[in-house]
């Protein structure tokens, strides 16, 4: 019971944690005058995808109960966000669509490529150097430009980024609540505040997972790819949901497919560097699903303007044949 109590508080500091950091970045995004779809793309997205990769950090770094389980629940904490966004995210996207009443979305379909096209490329490469168990040697080097690619990536969708005017303001700052424009200052606290909650949570959930994992004779893999997606990925997706509703389908659409294009570069390259980085049988159906729900929205929006909400709904079948597979 005390072990649950833990881990519930880890998941909650760092639930708590990715909407203050998100809040704080998208007002910062606000104040540099960037528009929907940089908002989405980097800022929202950044803050998606924050939470899983400090869980991948610290246990990667951290081993709790032994350096092959920590190494476990880094992998999937890796692949679990991906696997996440790219299906069962994707799903609730759509099925907000539905329930608004509208059967599509309209979104600029140059945006969601150029994510997607990033994120199955780099995720791609990386899942490949997992399947293919490449040593240290080549693996860093991948690592790195993982990151450098992403960095011309985040430059370039910031170069074009510039907001207008009439753009809806983000929710009033935590820090400054009463004011209509926060201070630097007071963005800056929350983002401080939001990544120390963020690492201590991280941590705390860490080093439970693994011992859980240890204690009950399952994979550290397992459990990481299941349930830390669903905590700290999934609160994030549900705010496309409502973005969806408000008529905001770019910003909706770019915190997944940002998320996804940030998941697929900079988070795996903590795997190829501090983790063995050898996929076996379930490592691989995850990395397979994860690039096959891009893959399905990919080739929905190679042409039209406006997105069947159909569309987004069918990747989340995959999900549900996963954990079937993966609990089976």
């Amino acid at each position: 019971m005390l072990a649950l109590g833990r881990l519930v508080g880890g998941l909650i500091a760092v639930v708590l944690s990715a909407s203050l950091f998100t809040n704080a970045l998208e007002w910062l995004g606000r104040r540099l005058g960037l528009g929907h779809g940089a908002l989405g793309s980097i800022f929202a997205a950044l803050g998606t995808a924050l939470p899983e990769a400090s869980i991948a950090v610290l246990a990667a770094l951290v081993p709790g109960a032994g350096a092959s389980t920590a190494d476990g629940v880094s992998i999937g904490a890796i692949l679990g966000a991906p696997l996440l966004l790219a299906t069962l995210g994707l799903g609730l996207l759509g099925l907000g669509a539905l329930r608004a009443g509208r059967s599509q979305l309209d979104v600029p379909p140059r945006a969601l490529r150029r994510d997607l096209v990033l994120y199955l490329s780099t995720f791609g490469l990386a899942c490949l150097a997992g399947m293919l168990g490449l040593g240290a040697r080549w693996r860093v080097p991948l690592a790195l430009a993982l990151v450098a690619v992403y960095l011309v990536f985040a430059w370039r969708v910031l170069q074009g980024g510039a907001g207008t005017q009439d753009e809806e303001k983000p929710r009033r700052l935590w820090f400054a609540p009463r004011r209509d424009w926060p201070s630097p200052w007071a963005i800056a606290g929350q983002l401080g505040t939001a990544a120390v909650l963020m690492l201590g949570g991280a941590r705390l959930f860490v080093s439970v997972l693994a011992s859980a994992a240890a204690a009950l004779g399952l994979s550290g893999f397992v459990l990481a790819v299941l349930v830390a997606p669903l905590a700290t990925e999934l609160p994030e997706t549900l705010n496309s949901v409502l973005w969806v509703g408000q008529g905001k389908d770019t910003l909706a659409a770019g915190n997944i497919t940002g998320a996804l294009a940030l998941q697929g570069a900079v988070v795996p390259a903590i795997g190829l560097a501090y983790t063995p980085w050898r996929f076996d049988s379930a490592e691989v159906v995850a990395a397979l699903v994860a690039l096959a729900g891009g893959l399905m929205l990919l080739g929905g929006v190679l042409r039209p303007r406006r997105v069947p909400a159909w569309l987004l709904v069918s990747p989340a079948a995959l999900y549900v044949a996963f954990v079937v597979w993966t609990l089976a």
